[in-house]
């Protein structure tokens, strides 16, 4: 019994992490950790909570610096997206105005 409410607890928190990463978009893919950290903190000064996310199954150590490039993924709530992309100079979307479209 002990076991299977620690189990349904544990269940709650994963549907809940995902829950809260689904509202959340990529914008862009940074060289290394040191750009993907530049990113991030000039979002954070703007109010923008970022998130990085390190894709290089090599580094899953701590204090192990990826020698894969472009391997720092960053994200961004969906509804930020757009002022995200401005603050880091990122051109717009496609679908949106000023972005290209290829034919």
């Amino acid at each position: 019994m002990v076991r299977q409410a620690h189990h349904e607890r544990g269940k709650g928190y994963v549907m809940a992490k995902k829950k809260a990463r689904q509202g959340m978009v990529k914008i862009g893919v940074a060289r290394d950790q040191v750009e993907a950290a530049i990113w991030r903190d000039a979002l954070q000064q703007e109010g923008i909570n970022a998130f990085v996310k390190n894709i290089d199954p090599l580094t899953a150590l701590p204090y192990v610096e990826s020698a894969t490039p472009y391997s720092f993924e960053v994200f961004v709530p969906a509804a930020d997206e757009k002022r995200a992309r401005w603050i880091l100079g990122e051109p717009a979307q496609p679908d949106e105005p000023g972005g290209t479209r290829s034919s």
